[in-house]
Order: structure tokens, then sequence, then C-alpha cells
């Protein structure tokens, strides 16, 4: 059972059908979904439409009948005051509202990646959404989407909502990035195996799944956001804590340290050389050139990124 189905559609279906009645509890609670696209708004309308109004729904909850004059693909409504409206987050927001907000997949990774089209969506996150609230003492926001970039929307929430609650699942558990919630203890436990067993979960990895052979896996910040939920790899994000690594590999002898007139310590840097892989291997050093920090004694290189500036 997929975050959407469980957030978009059984949860105000949830609401709806609960005799207690409260701000956030009964047939009366107006819901404003929105998403990254209208098809997915609409899409998650007519599944709650559909369970709402079923012949098994109503035989259990009679009193959430459908009111026939306002039901399109974006809306619907029930006898008791109840409305279900959708828009996506770029459709316009002017207009519509409700006392439960639920945002499902607000930024798409195509829109991450571009400034314009992040911060667009953003700015109708920070200052379009607010103002969409009933009510808002009583009113209720809930977003749930993968994560994709640093400055996304649930990094927004997580930061800006009071008293938010963040439920954070990670495909593979890590023991020291976890939400209270999370019951599983083992180091890469799988979130759902039933589901997703480990041999499936590492196909996805290689990208073997939807595939040609010869195309490329995810990559691992793909893998690090959409399935870690962390934008962020564990080894660093532009330049990975593994390809760092020490030159020289060990402490010069003190009478092979030299200073310029300056008090600069004197260093040498390897000349690369990169092979079809883009593998790149010391050749042999450069002439010594003074350092700007007196105080160093080793010089830190990252071999991918010094095999990117060789290729230029």
């Amino acid at each position: 059972m997929g975050k959407s189905l469980i957030v978009s559609v059984l949860y105000p279906a949830w609401v709806w059908c609960r005799s207690e009645i409260g701000p956030q509890s009964g047939a009366q609670v107006t819901v404003f979904a929105v998403s990254y696209s209208q098809s997915l708004a609409a899409e998650l309308v007519l599944k709650q439409r559909r369970l709402c109004f079923g012949d098994w729904f109503r035989s259990l909850w009679p009193h959430v009948q459908l009111l026939p004059d306002q039901s399109s693909i974006e809306s619907f409504a029930n006898i008791r005051g109840g409305v279900r409206t959708s828009s996506s987050i770029s459709g316009g927001l002017i207009g519509r509202g409700g006392t439960l907000h639920l945002y499902d997949d607000l930024m798409t990774p195509a829109q991450a990646e571009s400034d314009a089209e992040r911060q667009s969506v953003m700015r109708s996150i920070s200052e379009g959404l607010p103002t969409r609230l009933n009510a808002p003492a009583t009113a209720a926001r809930i977003l749930v989407g993968q994560r994709i970039c640093e400055d996304d929307p649930s990094n927004y929430a997580v930061e800006s909502w009071p008293d938010a609650i963040w439920l954070m699942f990670p495909l593979e558990y890590e023991v020291d990035r976890n939400c209270p919630q999370d019951t599983r203890t083992e180091p890469g436990e799988l979130l759902t195996p039933e589901l997703w067993p480990r041999d499936a979960v590492e196909r996805m990895k290689r990208g073997l799944q939807g595939r040609r052979k010869d195309e490329p896996g995810l990559s691992s910040f793909a893998v690090s956001a959409l399935l870690q939920q962390s934008p962020v790899p564990r080894g660093g994000g532009i330049i990975p804590v593994n390809d760092w690594m020490v030159w020289p590999e060990f402490p010069p002898p003190v009478g092979d340290v030299r200073r310029d007139k300056k008090g600069e310590i004197i260093l040498q840097l390897p000349e690369l050389l990169v092979d079809d892989l883009g593998r790149a291997r010391i050749l042999r050093l450069t002439p010594p050139i003074a350092s700007a920090t007196p105080p160093i004694t080793m010089l830190w290189l990252c071999g991918e990124f010094l095999a990117a500036a060789a290729r230029m």
C-alpha cells in the first residue's frame, strides 16, 4: 500500500466516516489536496470518490452521501458539508482551501534540478498554501513525499511548521538516523521486505528494473535521496569522503619540509594520468609551489575531482 493511497485517499475517507464531530473529525471536514500535477490530483480525487460512494462504504457509513450538484474531476462534496478539493501546486491556489490540507509529492526531481522551478514551487509552499488554511487555529497539514534535494518541501516543513511531527522511514534502516516510530533495530533492515525483498532492492539500485543493460543505474545521490530519504549521501554530496586520499602518503621528514621567505610551506602537487575508465593515477610530481596556509604539512587530494580536472 503506497503513501499516496494512505494519506490522500484512505485518511480523508476515515475522517469523514468518524461519528465523533470535531475540527478534524466528521463528515463536515473540508479537505484541500495538492500535488505536483493536476493529473495526479485528479486521480486521487477519483479514488476517494469511488471509495466513499461505493456500496461497501455506504453500507457502513450511510451518512456520508454524495452531493450530486458538486461533483467534478477536481472536487466533490457530501450532504454533511464536507468537501474534497484538489489542485496542482502550480495550477492556482486562490479561492480554494480547507481545514485539512494534504500535500502529496509537491515537487518532482526535474523541478528540483531547475533553480527557477524549485524556487517557484517553494514560494507557493511558503507564501500560497498557508493562506489557504481555513480556521488556522484548528487546521491540520499533512505532507508526504520522497526527499529529492536539500531545499525541498520536506525540509521546509521540518524547519518551518511549528510542532511538526516528522515520520522518516528510509528503505534500509540506519541506527544513527531514524524516527521513534520506526520499530526496526538492525542496520540495513528493510522497511517492507514482504513487498521489496533484498534482491529486488539491489536490482533497483543497479537500475536493472525497466532499463537496458547498457544504461547506468541510480546514482549515489538518487539512492540516498529517494530510497534513504537523505538528499546528501552519507559520504558527502559533491565530493564523497571515500574519494579523498592523503598526499603525501606519509608525513615527510622534517628536513624535507621547506619554507619560502614569507614562511609559507613548499608543497609538490602530483600530475595525474587518467585512463579510459576515468581512473586517475599519479604520473609524476610537479615543481614545488607555495601553500597559502603555513600550518599545512600534508595536502589532501580528491581522486575524482583531480581526474575530472585532468580531463579538462
